[in-house]
């Protein structure tokens, strides 16, 4: 009896046992199934972020350079189906002229950094070369290695450089030219920079006798038009609206049936055109046409001539100024009677003969002519002697050779006023004719700050500010003097962007400008090199004291946080790389090392 007691207490253990090792196995096999699903999950969630990621990423070999994958943003970048890119080699996406330069610079980067941060070109299923930003590095994706390279189409960004240093050239090209025919084909040759315009014309208005002319017309089937009286044209229908206009074949039925244009010329496929304004004034208009179904014109084009117009007008309008003045200066008898200008008379010893009102309105207010009439020049302008402009006005005396400067005085109603003085010897004395250009001036600078500043930020743009960067290392080359450069990100904007609203983004680059341009030596170069990432070029100036400029940065910052004026906080991550005479280095390398730097940095911060 006592040994089945213990035989039945065995048997309820072992069945205690072993129901004990089945919930075990329960709870192993439940957790291998959750296990299962979880990485089931992690590999849909990667594979869904790979695919809807908006940027290209391919996968390489890195044995043999062969494409394994990519997604579809890669697909729409190289205009080819996934099957036209797996399997082929990676320099097959570049064209073939560099293709095999990119490939010894990224297998050199990936050697030596272990990734890539450079821009390149690619070229599509059409032929068609595309500018992109690509970052790559070495990784394991499925336990294998792998070269994942991620491509940023960055043609905007190239042609809003492109653009902003077209109006810039159109600037340049009010100084450089001799007179307006010249001036209208440097126009010429930005336009067709920006788009095609093998057909372009300007024509030019005048309000006073209603009539149109077209002083530079370029077209492959027409010559050009002789001046006219405002009539029916399309030209003329630009003038009357004061508004851009691109005319396709649908738009020009539309507007013939209206009766609003007439055809003049050979009918055209496209006809983009802008108004000329100066002060809201309408002075002409910008035109290109296209006879051709190949060449079509878009609202981005239209949006490029609008962006342009109101340089190219201005700088119309100057050119017109000054042969206006060259033509005063050789018809004197008609310049005494010219009310826009001043003009002076100075005999031999350069005593004051004769003013007329508009000079006398430039002498301090309250003076009467009878007053300065016999007075020496240097009573007048006591500045000219100082400035020794007294002798060169001598020498036009002496020497018959006309001069032209533009000088500044301080009026005691107007303030500066800018002026264009011309020089010249009339008998045996002295003429001045001179023309208040403040306006013109000011404009100018508007212009010079439009070419080389961020309009947003009010730091200077990305293409002038490389271009002083560059000047300033080959100045640091040729002293044997260090540079240091940083490279700033700002943390976190797009957060701020989908929080707050693209405003307030804004607000952030516009406060991070001011603390760069406030902690800065006056010597030192601030840039934006767009979006969210600024430069910083500091000449004759070591990584140590650049270290110590960056705290001052810092400062300012930490100043802005503590104040708790916004419910964000600004965040900076930077890199600095420094130039040294015993290691050259170029502009591109520089940029590159502190561009490294600063992503270090960022990804310390995220660690």
């Amino acid at each position: 009896m006592e040994h089945e007691d213990k035989t039945k207490e065995q048997l309820i253990n072992e069945l205690n046992e072993l129901q004990h090792r089945i919930g075990e196995l329960k709870k192993a096999e439940t957790a291998r199934i959750l296990a299962e699903e979880a990485l089931q999950k992690s590999k849909e969630e990667f594979k869904l972020a790979f695919e809807d990621a908006t940027d290209a990423i391919f996968w390489a070999d890195p044995e043999n350079g062969l494409i394994a994958n990519c997604n579809k943003a890669a697909e729409i970048l190289l205009e080819k189906k996934r099957e036209e890119i797996v399997g082929y080699p990676q320099t097959a996406i570049h064209p073939p002229q560099k293709a095999e330069y990119y490939a010894n610079v990224f297998k050199k980067h990936i050697e030596e950094k272990g990734a890539v941060d450079e821009r390149a070109e690619i070229i599509t299923k059409s032929g068609k070369i595309k500018p992109v930003h690509i970052t790559a590095s070495l990784t394991t994706v499925g336990g294998k290695p792998i070269i994942q390279g991620v491509f940023r189409d960055i043609t905007e960004r190239k042609q809003t450089e492109q653009l902003q240093f077209s109006i810039y050239k159109i600037s340049e090209a009010a100084h450089s030219t001799d007179n307006l025919e010249e001036l209208f084909q440097s126009i010429h040759e930005v336009i067709g920079e920006l788009m095609p315009a093998k057909n372009f014309y300007i024509a030019l208005y005048d309000k006073t006798t209603q009539t149109i002319s077209f002083p530079y017309f370029v077209d492959e089937l027409d010559k050009a038009p002789a001046p006219r009286k405002l009539g029916r044209g399309i030209t003329e229908y630009v003038i009357r609206t004061e508004k851009p206009l691109l005319a396709s074949p649908e738009v020009y039925k539309e507007l013939k049936e209206k009766a609003d244009i007439e055809v003049i010329g050979t009918p055209d496929i496209d006809w983009l055109g802008v108004p000329l304004k100066i002060r809201e004034k309408i002075i002409g208009v910008l035109a290109v046409q296209s006879y051709s179904e190949g060449i079509r014109y878009s609202e981005k084009d239209v949006n490029i001539l609008r962006f342009v117009s109101d340089q190219v007008a201005m700088v119309i309008e100057r050119k017109r100024a000054d042969e206006a003045l060259r033509e005063s200066e050789e018809r004197l008898s008609v310049f005494m009677n010219s009310a826009p200008n001043a003009f002076a008379l100075f005999d031999s010893k350069l005593n004051l003969v004769e003013l007329n009102d508009v000079g006398l309105g430039m002498l301090p207010a309250g003076t009467n002519k009878k007053d300065v009439v016999g007075k020496h020049i240097t009573q007048l302008y006591p500045d000219i002697k100082d400035q020794e402009r007294y002798v060169k006005y001598s020498d036009v005396v002496k020497t018959g050779k006309p001069m032209s400067v533009d000088d500044v005085i301080l009026h005691s109603q107007f303030g500066a006023m800018h002026l264009n003085v011309n020089a010249f010897k009339v008998g045996e004395g002295l003429g001045l004719i001179i023309t208040d250009i403040t306006e013109r001036k000011q404009g100018e600078r508007k212009l010079r700050m439009l070419a080389t500043t961020d309009t947003l930020t009010e730091v200077l743009n990305r293409g002038f500010g490389l271009l002083l960067f560059g000047k300033q290392l080959q100045l640091a080359k040729r002293n044997r003097s260090k540079l240091s450069i940083c490279y700033i990100d700002v943390d976190g904007l797009k957060e701020i962007n989908d929080t707050y609203g693209h405003q307030e983004g804004d607000e952030v680059l516009k406060k991070v400008g001011g603390f760069l341009k406030k902690a800065m030596r006056e010597v030192d170069i601030v840039c934006r090199l767009g979006g969210d990432e600024f430069l910083l070029v500091l000449p004759q100036c070591s990584i140590d004291q650049a270290f110590a400029a960056w705290g001052r940065i810092a400062q300012k910052k930490a100043d802005f946080n503590t104040k708790g004026i916004k419910p964000y906080k600004i965040s900076l991550s930077h890199g600095f790389a420094e130039y040294d005479p015993g290691h050259e280095k170029t502009v591109d390398q520089l940029i590159a090392i502190a561009d490294h730097e600063m992503y270090k940095h960022k990804q310390s911060k995220s660690v």
